[in-house]
């Protein structure tokens, strides 16, 4: 079970559960962004940016096909930081000093395709949760833009919500 509306990382997730977080890079390389992206991370368009593809383990088994946009504007030479066994959130916590502290999600479902039934190990046309996701730091600047997909079979989503008591709205007794 994954909280849908946590802000930690793979990393921090599975490490959470007692795992061992487990990795593997695809690809990644500065590009101009496409629009979408730059839209998504508040940046000039054709801006610079980190695009990483990766697939996430849990147990090992692919869990995640992630591709990421990170602003090369506010982590600068993040691609030098790059391996497969570093937390992408360790990186930036630690090298730019920026903590994410909020995000915001879009929770679809896709088929799978190719490409994604070849990296998640599953078939063509096997339903997908699409997460797409943008974490922000306190200053509600955002840090990167992230698409997850997850085989809907491996992986259950919650949500913990609660109302919250403003003064003068509270519900009477």
């Amino acid at each position: 079970k994954r909280e849908l509306f946590a802000v930690n990382g793979h990393a921090e997730y599975m490490s959470e559960l007692g795992k061992i977080p487990q990795t593997k890079i695809l690809s990644f390389g500065i590009l101009p962004a496409p629009a979408n992206i730059s839209k998504s991370l508040e940046i000039t368009p054709e801006s610079d940016v980190l695009e990483l593809q990766r697939i996430l383990y849990y147990d090992n088994q692919p869990l995640t096909l992630e591709i990421s946009h990170y602003s090369l504007k506010i982590l600068p030479n993040l691609n030098q930081h790059v391996h497969n066994s570093v937390s992408m959130y360790d990186i930036i916590k630690h090298k730019y000093n920026i903590t994410p502290v909020h995000n915001t999600k879009l929770l679809n479902m896709v088929l799978a395709n190719a490409d994604e039934a070849k990296y998640l190990e599953c078939e063509v046309g096997d339903p997908l949760f699409k997460v797409e996701k943008v974490a922000y730091d306190a200053k509600k600047q955002p840090i990167h833009s992230s698409f997850l997909y997850y085989p809907a079979n491996r992986v259950t989503f919650t949500i913990d919500s609660s109302i919250s008591q403003e003064k003068g709205n509270e519900s009477p007794s």
